[in-house]
């Protein structure tokens, strides 16, 4: 599943888009929405750092799970244009190590 919020849209505009195991996509739905990515740890730790980096635990919103993110600014003729950032939960990083 990915997510894509536009918070510079009036009002801000999320798009969800679910795959399947081949990439393929199931689902794509748009709705308004409240969310404001630029709030967040993971988004301010990028910006403020200006590279890649890995957040501190946090709480993911709206689902109340603990986990850590990889974020990193994308630039644009040294302009920021947004940040990608990829979210661990540390549930599923603890399943998976009780697995191997």
């Amino acid at each position: 599943t990915t997510y894509y919020t536009n918070a510079q849209s009036t009002p801000a505009q999320e798009t969800t888009t679910n795959h399947d195991l081949n990439g393929n996509v199931t689902t794509k739905t748009t709705s308004p929405s409240d969310y404001d990515p630029r709030t967040r740890p993971w988004f301010e730790a990028a910006v403020s750092k200006g590279q890649p980096t890995w957040t501190d635990v946090y709480l993911f919103k709206p689902f109340e799970y603990l986990g850590i993110t990889f974020a990193t600014p994308i630039y644009e003729n040294q302009q920021l244009k947004g940040v990608l950032g990829i979210d661990l939960r540390l549930d599923w990083i603890s399943w998976y190590i009780n697995t191997l």
